[in-house]
């Protein structure tokens, strides 16, 4: 309980056991795990050593060693190095007889790349990766969710110019019960 806020502190455990929806559980959010949600946008450039520079604010919940692999869309992600292990176990759970998944899956782990950044939060971006994100100076590194994804400027500004956000938002909403 020692990463809980100090008011929640204060309610008894078994308190937090009986708020206990089929969906969502109290207990399991705030005291089983801790959950990290990457949210927000930032845009950087490489250096010339080809060194980017991860926003402070994904930094701590990244901790002192990252993944960076290759994601939809010429995008690339980064997963903390512990995080990743989970995002593996589920690739591993797709029954290898998934021609199209495992063809997938393998481009995922083989261009996946481990780094760890400097005291100033930097850390270079390996070739392969920069050029499969065709990532020339711009980037833009966003928060995704579970991950933190980087783009090139270019391909995000392209990517990211959604013509109707609200239909596109009502059609998610319909299909998914968001």
């Amino acid at each position: 309980m020692d990463a809980l806020p100090k008011f929640l502190k204060k309610i008894p455990i078994k308190w937090l056991k009986v708020v206990d929806f089929p969906y969502f559980s109290l207990y399991n959010l705030l005291v089983r795990r801790r959950v990290s949600v990457f949210l927000g946008e930032s845009r950087h450039q490489l250096d010339a050593k080809n060194r980017l520079r991860v926003p402070a604010k994904f930094r701590s919940e990244l901790g002192g060693k990252y993944v960076v692999t290759v994601g939809s869309n010429e995008c690339l992600c980064v997963y903390a190095y512990d995080k990743f292990a989970d995002y593996v176990a589920k690739l591993e759970s797709i029954p290898s007889f998934d021609l199209q998944a495992q063809r997938s899956i393998r481009k995922i782990l083989s261009l996946a790349s481990e780094v760890e950044p400097d005291e100033q939060g930097r850390f270079i971006l390996p070739a392969n990766l920069k050029d499969f994100a065709k990532i020339d100076k711009n980037i833009v590194i966003n928060g995704a969710g579970s991950k933190v994804e980087i783009w090139s400027e270019e391909k995000w500004d392209s990517y990211s110019a959604i013509e109707n956000f609200d239909q596109e938002l009502a059609e998610i909403g319909t299909k998914y019960g968001v």
